[in-house]
């Protein structure tokens, strides 16, 4: 699939899993974490020997960059001409989306109000819809029986 895209004139972008590599042999672009890149190339004791090990495993599977991103520490690119560009990463405040949805449970009073508010409103919903399909029940079976009686 990889040959077929590149044939093609698509880059190929891939985000690695397992310890076999080899199928993703000709990609144009790879993405392993930290983590991937030591599953594959192995343990490293200093800070030129990533780059290194990198650089060998680029050329050996003829990839044109590997691109591992490093958590806090950012991203460090290995591409085709052997640079090594780090781009270091900055914190920024991110907000967690669940909070939101559960703030009124950490409310006490008010939220325990406003989830019984909640729930009668649903209840009375219910029931409304229960009322009318009643009534409409109702309002078939009494026009059968008039019909019935009208023709007898």
């Amino acid at each position: 699939m990889i040959e077929r895209a590149r044939a093609s004139g698509r880059p190929v972008l891939v985000d690695p899993k397992g310890e076999d590599w080899a199928k993703y042999r000709g990609a144009t672009l790879i993405t392993p974490n930290r983590g991937e890149l030591r599953q594959v190339i192995g343990r490293w004791r200093d800070e030129p020997e990533p780059a290194r090990k990198a650089q060998w495993l680029r050329g050996e599977l003829g990839i044109d960059a590997l691109l591992v991103t490093r958590s806090e520490e950012g991203m460090s690119l290995f591409d085709e001409h052997g640079a090594t560009v780090d781009s270091g990463a900055s914190a920024r405040g991110v907000r967690r989306l669940g909070r939101r949805r559960h703030r009124h449970r950490r409310a006490g009073r008010a939220g325990r109000r406003r989830r019984a508010a909640r729930r009668r409103h649903a209840h009375r919903q219910r029931s409304r819809r229960r009322r009318r399909r009643q009534a409409r029940h109702r309002g078939r079976a009494s026009g059968r029986a008039r019909l019935t009686d009208g023709k007898a």
